[in-house]
């Protein structure tokens, strides 16, 4: 089964590279991953994979990096087996970043009877830190959900 990817709506660099490649078949994949300036081309057919990356370099003189190891906080590991991501980096990242490394462990949650009040503690002056490190933790629910309801 084949698909014509040429579409009009496309702008005239991407609707060129598109035309050299005007047919997708389904017994070969190759996905390109694009986040900014970073690329991640993968795919089942070495062959293929090597044309789109010639195809790339001319049109936008691109750097092959070989093998990928790390992208948007996973690590990426290659077995015999197939391929394993892991945000281990990320997480001991984010818990040193905020000095959260000598912290003991919870079997639990906290209590979800517990009640919280204004003179628990002192306001914080300076969100920035906390709202990051929220966001950083969201991001991690996003792939490990075992940890999911605990920052929720």
């Amino acid at each position: 089964m084949y698909a014509n990817l040429n579409a009009p709506s496309m702008g005239s660099r991407s609707q060129s590279l598109m035309e050299s490649h005007a047919m997708l078949s389904i017994e070969v994949l190759c996905s390109l991953l694009v986040y900014v300036d970073d690329l991640v081309l993968a795919g089942n057919d070495l062959r293929k994979i090597t044309q789109v990356k010639a195809l790339l370099d001319v049109k936008f003189k691109i750097k092959d990096l070989s093998h990928l190891k790390y992208f948007l906080g996973f690590e990426i590991a290659r077995s015999k087996e197939g391929i394993m991501l892991y945000q281990q980096k990320y997480a001991t990242d984010l818990l040193e970043q905020f000095g959260l490394t000598n912290l003991k462990y919870a079997t639990n949650s906290m209590r979800y009877t517990f009640h919280l009040s204004k003179s628990s503690s002192s306001p914080f002056h300076d969100l920035t830190p906390y709202h990051r490190l929220i966001r950083r933790l969201l991001y991690l629910t996003n792939t490990r959900p075992d940890i999911s309801f605990t920052v929720n």
